[in-house]
């Protein structure tokens, strides 16, 4: 093959394009690929506007967490979150685009931190119940018998 900066060797070019969600086909999901909700789960488009691919992008919550396609089945993906170019059909170009970062990252930790927190909220509140020691002690002078009152 020939560059504008030489001649590279190669015995295989292998070359992709496209971009189709086959979540099964990833290990790491593929045991809960089946209750993972998409796009065409939750929307239908008008027919003149359908399109099967888009259909197939993941329907992400507002922290890019996975949502269920049938509720109760697999609660636990709401704690996997989803931050690439799988997440354009919920979020525009968040997870793929430089530009989008500025207002993508925040939106993401926000997200994830707040997950953290109500996950701990019961042992946070637990804490602080039971914090017991005084912050400020104001003691009042007794007042003697010739004082002004």
């Amino acid at each position: 093959m020939h560059t504008p900066r030489g001649t590279i060797a190669a015995d295989f070019v292998i070359c992709g394009t496209g971009i189709d969600m086959n979540f099964a086909g990833r290990g790491e999901l593929s045991n809960f690929a089946g209750n993972i909700a998409t796009w065409t789960d939750r929307y239908l488009p008008p027919s003149n506007e359908r399109n099967a691919r888009l259909g197939r992008f993941p329907y992400l919550a507002d922290d890019y967490a996975f949502t269920e396609r049938v509720p109760g089945k697999t609660p636990w993906i709401s704690d996997v979150h989803l931050f690439a170019i799988a997440s354009t059909m919920s979020f525009g170009p968040s997870g793929s685009s430089i530009n989008a970062m500025t207002t993508a990252v925040p939106k993401l930790v926000h997200g994830l931190t707040r997950g953290l927190f109500r996950a701990d909220v019961a042992r946070h509140w637990a804490s602080l119940s039971a914090y017991d020691v005084p912050q400020a002690v104001v003691t009042r002078q007794a007042r003697s018998s010739g004082e002004l009152r």
